[in-house]
């Protein structure tokens, strides 16, 4: 990524923490055509378009795409904390299984725990936390 392209992609990544997700995504999705490869791009700009519900499928699809290359790990996190929020238990409790013997043991752990105690599994909850 070059120096003008970081600049924006650090400014789409403020907008993000602002909640300004249509702006941040405007920067991103322009970022995306000049560096078509650049995967934390996309996966920056996946995370961004599940904010909305018009957007959703299309973040969802990017992150799926994803799971090919070196940003597995981080797309399967987030797929799994989507299908949390879709009420798909079962599907995020397969992501968040592949990641145990992953580098984010930890964000695993910890989702694999809220996801016992709003299953009303506190006892096996405490095993992950």
């Amino acid at each position: 990524m070059n120096n003008q392209n970081y600049k924006l992609f650090l400014e789409a990544k403020e907008l993000l923490k602002k909640r300004k997700y249509n702006e941040a995504i405007e920067i991103l999705q322009m970022l995306i055509k000049s560096e078509p490869k650049d995967c934390v791009i996309k996966f920056e700009l996946a995370k961004a378009l599940l904010y909305n519900s018009k957007t959703k499928q299309e973040g969802k699809k990017l992150l799926v795409e994803l799971l090919s290359t070196q940003s597995r790990t981080y797309a399967m996190l987030e797929l799994g904390r989507l299908e949390v929020s879709e009420g798909n238990n079962a599907k995020a409790r397969w992501y968040f299984e592949q990641l145990l013997n992953a580098q984010n043991r930890t964000y695993a752990m910890l989702e694999l725990g809220r996801l016992e105690v709003s299953e009303g599994n506190n006892a096996k909850a405490r095993w992950y936390f």
